[in-house]
């Protein structure tokens, strides 16, 4: 982490009692001028990403901005935002937990901040390795659970005609780069 993380994410935080969590910019800790995620989107099909994964950072994410939601890997949380929509979903236990809460929070009115000068370092595949069998499952399972909790019927509809497929482990791997 750099030295004024924290204090950069509660600035942004305290300048709007609704924001209820903050993004720092997270940079792979392996390679530093490689971004690991500035924000959680979705797209049009409902798929969640890590917006900026594995770009380098050539300060084209360098505003403040309000985003979709922030990863777990590095978040500020208002307290006041999650006593009001609960802690993290342990159904989920690993992976999409995030896009979960993120969502939560966006549907109870809260804003998520993107704060680019806070910057920290993240060493991914440190929670499930890479190509190990129980990662492929939990993001298969959990990205099936969030779509189910949390997206329209009409995305949800388009996911469940589409997805539904067996998943072999190098496309999987091809498709979700991201987790």
């Amino acid at each position: 982490m750099e030295p004024n993380w924290l204090s950069e994410l509660v600035a942004v935080a305290e300048s709007d009692e609704k924001i209820g969590s903050c993004q720092p910019k997270i940079l792979s800790q392996s390679d530093p001028t490689t971004i690991d995620t500035v924000e959680l989107a979705i797209n049009r099909n409902g798929d969640a990403c890590q917006a900026g994964y594995l770009t380098k950072d050539k300060r084209q994410y360098n505003k403040v901005k309000e985003v979709l939601g922030a990863s777990s890997a590095t978040v500020l949380y208002r307290r006041r935002a999650i006593c009001q929509i609960g802690m993290f979903d342990p159904d989920f236990f690993a992976y999409f937990e995030d896009v979960d809460v993120a969502l939560r929070l966006r549907s109870a009115g809260w804003k998520c901040m993107f704060v680019p000068t806070a910057v920290v370092y993240h060493l991914g595949a440190a929670t499930g390795k890479a190509q190990s069998p129980f990662k492929v499952y939990l993001c298969q399972r959990n990205s099936y659970f969030y779509r189910t909790k949390n997206l329209q019927t009409s995305l949800l509809l388009k996911f469940l005609i589409k997805r539904p497929r067996a998943i072999t482990l190098g496309n999987f791997y091809e498709e979700n780069q991201e987790f």
